[in-house]
């Protein structure tokens, strides 16, 4: 462990990162706050954009209001997850999260032929 003194690796303070991995991204989350969000948002472009590459490439059209919804749905559930670690996502993200979940799915009933 000597050879690992000339890296600057974060002491943590306080923070015991042998608890957990969520012990970690919980201080990654209180150092930068944008991280949680950022992530959030790269999950629903992954699922977005494959989901409509998929279906462009199988169908030859693409349903983009339900492949918004379906991002929205997993990006709500990831920020649902993240609540039990505490300390981990805040209410305003969570609560944006499922605003805009909500509003997607409008969006997508809205959008189909009765």
């Amino acid at each position: 462990m000597i050879f690992l003194n000339h890296l600057n690796l974060p002491s943590g303070g306080s923070q015991n990162f042998s608890e957990g991995i969520d012990k970690i991204f919980v201080y990654v989350a209180q150092e930068i706050p944008i991280f949680i969000p950022m992530i959030l948002f790269a999950l629903f472009m992954i699922v977005f954009i494959s989901g409509i590459t998929l279906q462009r490439r199988n169908q030859g059209t693409q349903d983009t209001p339900m492949w918004a919804a379906i991002s929205m749905y997993t990006t709500s559930t990831a920020a649902l997850i993240m609540t039990l670690a505490d300390g981990l996502i805040n209410l305003f993200t969570l609560v944006t999260t499922l605003t805009i979940a909500i509003a997607v799915s409008i969006w997508f009933f809205m959008s189909k032929d009765s």
